[in-house]
């Protein structure tokens, strides 16, 4: 998963999943405000990591 996925999972998590919007200014409105207070607040690196699965681990030593 890359960073801009990352990103919409929390977006999806904290706006969309459970909200009630009646038009879509009001969607637009609500996402807006959320990276604002994101920028403002919560702002930090994403921790990236990764992990070889064994079949690809494998593949690389018999390479």
């Amino acid at each position: 998963m890359n960073q801009v996925e990352v990103w919409f999972s929390i977006v999806e998590r904290r706006v969309l999943r459970y909200g009630s919007f009646a038009n879509f200014d009001e969607i637009d409105d609500r996402l807006i405000g959320f990276s604002r207070h994101w920028n403002e607040s919560e702002a930090r690196p994403f921790r990236w990591t990764w992990r070889p699965d064994k079949s690809e681990d494998r593949l690389r030593r018999a390479a």
